[in-house]
């Protein structure tokens, strides 16, 4: 009897042997394999998104071009498109394109595109200020209109007015300050603070004629730095923006904002150190005893 027990004992920790000692295999983690499947890029990211048609069903659409900056993709027979690599310091800029002339019958080159339920020119698609910050890499879905008697739409698109813009440090201007709180309109005045990357959206309202929210005798904008945000900033914070060195309270907006030639503001350059040209940073410092 002692003897059939002692098989027993034996049979059973070679099975728990052959099945990986209590369950190893199963819970370790998948294995990268260099196709970065399972482990994110750390200095690269890959902005994807979705064409689809207005016609019933929303069935994909192949060989539509994007391009965004100088990258240009082509979507695949399901509709989607990868953008990248795309180095992590890298500033996206505030509009991308979205051509359909290549698709074929049932489409118009220059024909409006919905997106977020706005209406865009094809060559004017507004980047959402998530993906811009990085807070996101999917653009989502972008709808194609599908006209099979070939007859345009209204070439004028119905939508939101947003002012796209970013703020970054002159030491360093490929990294965005966030926390940020810019300040747009001095009639009718709207606010947002900076993500991440820096990049900020202003939504003024549904096709606003920009001027209209300021007064004549102030076309101004302005932006208010924590003092977290960039350490040892200190005095009037000063901006280096459209070509002259303005207060961070009095920023000229350009002509081509103020009359809806485009909605991107660029890049507000906040002075820091021997560059704020007394805006803050080392320039209060007395200098060193000869």
């Amino acid at each position: 009897m002692s003897r059939f027990l002692t098989g027993l004992l034996v049979a059973l920790a070679v099975t728990l042997v052959g099945c990986g000692g209590g369950g190893g295999g199963s819970s370790s983690a998948p294995t990268d394999t260099g196709g970065g499947g399972t482990t994110k890029d750390p200095t690269n990211r890959t902005i994807i998104g979705k064409v689809v048609s207005s016609a019933t069903g929303s069935p994909a659409v192949a060989h539509v071009v994007i391009s965004l900056g100088e990258r240009t993709v082509e979507t695949g027979g399901d509709g989607i498109f990868r953008i990248g690599p795309i180095p992590l310091d890298e500033e996206i800029p505030s509009t991308f394109m979205v051509d359909v002339s290549g698709v074929g019958v049932g489409f118009i080159g220059d024909d409006l595109i919905t997106y977020n339920g706005q209406e865009y020119l094809f060559n004017a698609v507004d980047i959402p200020v998530g993906v811009r910050n990085g807070d996101t890499d999917d653009l989502g879905t972008l709808t194609a209109r599908y006209s099979p008697d070939g007859t345009p739409m209204i070439p004028y698109p119905i939508k939101d007015t947003v002012i796209a813009g970013r703020v970054v440090r002159s030491d360093t201007p490929s990294v965005g300050i966030a926390g940020v709180t810019v300040t747009f309109g001095t009639a009718v005045t709207t606010q947002t603070v900076t993500g991440k990357g820096g990049y900020f959206a202003l939504n003024v309202g549904r096709d606003v004629n920009v001027i209209s929210l300021f007064m004549a005798s102030d076309k101004t904008f302005s932006i208010s730095v924590p003092a977290k945000a960039v350490p040892g900033l200190i005095g009037a914070v000063q901006v280096s923006y459209g070509g002259q060195i303005s207060a961070a309270n009095n920023i000229p907006v350009p002509d081509d904002v103020l009359w809806n030639l485009s909605t991107d503001l660029g890049n507000v350059v906040v002075l820091i150190g021997d560059s704020s040209g007394g805006g803050g940073g080392d320039d209060d410092n007395p200098p060193p005893p000869p």
